[in-house]
């Protein structure tokens, strides 16, 4: 069986996260025991509300600690990926679990780069976009951006899915292109986030990004990689992780790719669903299996052990 592995993004945290597999399995106190002598991940994901955990500095570092632990886990019951696709700061789980990146320069990373993206100010706002086209959206961008220079503009942050987009950027801009989409029967539907993601608004963050990186060995990945940036399976460089965070994330056309290459069946490693979801909606007949908490753990691993 091909297996396709797919990390979620920020939004799909929750309180005391990875708390079940800790007080579980050995290995992963092993994990967190290690992790916790330098960064606060532990005390984050187990004891922290989940306001806190929702914030940028905080949930990315949170998430692909999680991410890794399961990874270990499963690849210690013999499944492993065939490939893998990463949601946003996902994308830095799925390049570990590609031997891309050691262990414990992706959790380095996701500590800087939730930092960095994190103290970048200003008066932004998410907004995903439903049950329109691509063509409509960025026409109705291009009315709202009028006039606009690129720090008080709106973007495609995100191409989730069939019948939702994401834009970003200034808050007011945000607010006249759903007033126009208001006006045109389109429904928007504002995103609890607090910056202006995938976006020029993170330029600042990439330019410390590829500071960051020229410290961190990126190796060549062994399997698969449908990356953000072009929803393909291409090389991985530095200079697209540096693009990444300032770019649409083109999510549909990378789980598309993936379903298209021969994989039978996808796990999602996250919460709430969020990514089975966006799946189900890109092609309603993939298998897609979801791993959240020590009890879906253990169906998923015997389910996939059994075949099934």
């Amino acid at each position: 069986m091909k297996l396709g592995f797919i990390y979620s993004g920020q939004g799909a945290q929750v309180a005391g996260m990875g708390k079940d597999f800790y007080d579980n399995e050995a290995q992963v106190r092993a994990f967190y025991d290690e992790i916790d002598v330098w960064t606060d991940i532990k005390k984050y994901s187990f004891t922290s509300s989940l306001e806190e955990i929702s914030q940028t500095e905080i949930t990315q570092m949170v998430l692909v600690a999680y991410h890794i632990m399961i990874t270990d886990l499963l690849r210690e019951k013999g499944i492993v990926p065939s490939s893998t696709i990463g949601l946003s700061i996902g994308e830095y789980s799925s390049l570990y679990a590609a031997n891309v990146l050691a262990r414990e320069d992706a959790v380095r990373i996701a500590v800087a780069r939730g930092r960095f993206m994190g103290e970048i100010s200003g008066n932004t706002a998410m907004y995903a976009v439903l049950k329109a086209s691509e063509s409509e959206i960025s026409e109705v961008l291009s009315i709202a951006n009028e006039g606009k220079d690129a720090g008080e503009a709106v973007y495609i942050a995100n191409y989730n899915c069939p019948g939702q987009i994401v834009i970003s950027g200034a808050a007011s801009t945000c607010e006249n292109a759903v007033a126009i989409f208001e006006e045109r029967g389109i429904k928007a539907v504002r995103l609890n986030v607090s910056g202006a993601f995938h976006t020029p608004f993170m330029k600042a963050a990439a330019v410390r990004l590829a500071e960051l990186f020229e410290s961190i060995d990126f190796k060549e990945k062994s399997i698969p990689v449908f990356t953000n940036l072009t929803g393909k399976d291409d090389e991985i460089t530095k200079e697209m992780m540096v693009r990444q965070v300032q770019s649409p994330v083109r999510f549909e056309q990378a789980v598309s790719n993936m379903l298209d290459s021969g994989i039978d069946m996808i796990i999602e490693i996250g919460y709430n669903n969020t990514i089975k979801n966006l799946i189900k909606r890109i092609d309603r007949k993939a298998k897609v299996l979801s791993i959240s908490d020590y009890e879906s753990f253990s169906d998923v691993v015997k389910g996939v052990c059994d075949g099934e």
